[in-house]
């Protein structure tokens, strides 16, 4: 399949919502694709801003259909593209990241420096690994101009910190990290035009298994991907949850839940109740 440009916008108001005003216009389609030198309303999740000036962030939208058996895959395959894209613009270098629940991409912390985190908090919540990526992921009805009946789409909206000195507004959110920082120089450009490539192919496997009526083992896969890119595999961690937070060793990650071992049981939490899942602090 060829993929639709990647088109490039001076300024705009946010990458996700010029993507739907193309959709409701019938002037995109599945994989279409926009990134912005300038956003002045870019946003995150739960509200949050993003911003980033021209050449020092890429922010960027792509549109996919939302056809798929687990919509909360396409979550999953959105963080992995980022760590897809950003192995392609370093040349298949290995670069020190790792999956933040539920698609955000952070600087990997070894863990000598979550113990030494840990013994500074004292007991409090060990230090969030410096952010490099944010994913914020918007659904909505879009009729098409030639029918009445209206599809639902999804918009993946991107930001990435390539180089530069970043916001304030992010540096208060949350510790943050650039590529640049981690010793990976490349441009928005050429970032942009890797992860529309790492988005596509993403979707397109999901497509092709969906198509044979086998997404569950996809999806299986997926998460298994996901769990490893995390680095949480059978750790002791700690994960909010939408009624207050547990702990335990992460034995599994798939489509129907998160799996815990508590006190020698094993015990599954929906994902849509998972809001957070850290590495429990060591002492």
């Amino acid at each position: 399949m060829t993929l639709p440009p990647l088109e490039t916008l001076p300024r705009v108001d946010s990458t996700n919502s010029h993507a739907f005003r193309e959709l409701e216009a019938g002037h995109a389609g599945h994989l279409s694709a926009w990134r912005a030198e300038a956003q002045d309303a870019g946003r995150g999740r739960r509200g949050a801003k993003w911003v980033g000036a021209p050449g020092d962030t890429l922010m960027m939208s792509v549109v996919v259909r939302g056809d798929w058996p687990w919509a909360g895959a396409l979550s999953l395959v959105a963080a992995l593209a980022v760590l897809d894209a950003v192995l392609a613009v370093a040349g298949g270098e290995r670069v020190p990241l790792a999956v933040d629940w539920p698609n955000d991409v952070v600087q990997a912390l070894g863990p000598g420096a979550l113990n030494q985190a840990a013994r500074e908090a004292r007991g409090q919540t060990a230090r969030e690994a410096p952010k490099l990526a944010g994913i914020l992921i918007e659904g909505r009805q879009v009729a098409a101009l030639q029918t009445t009946t209206a599809a639902m789409h999804f918009v993946v909206g991107v930001g990435i910190n390539v180089r530069g000195t970043l916001d304030a507004a992010l540096r208060a959110e949350r510790p943050v990290v650039t590529l640049a920082e981690l010793g990976i120089h490349t441009t928005t450009d050429a970032l942009g035009r890797a992860l529309h490539a790492a988005i596509a192919a993403r979707v397109q496997a999901a497509e092709r298994h969906a198509a044979v009526h086998a997404f569950d083992a996809f999806a299986a896969e997926l998460c298994a991907e996901y769990l490893a890119a995390s680095g949480l595999s059978n750790q002791p961690v700690t994960v909010g949850l939408s009624t207050g937070a547990t702990s335990g060793i992460l034995r599994a990650l798939e489509p129907n839940g998160l799996a815990l071992e508590q006190a020698g049981a094993i015990r599954r939490f929906p994902l849509e109740h998972v809001q957070a899942i850290h590495r429990a602090p060591l002492y």
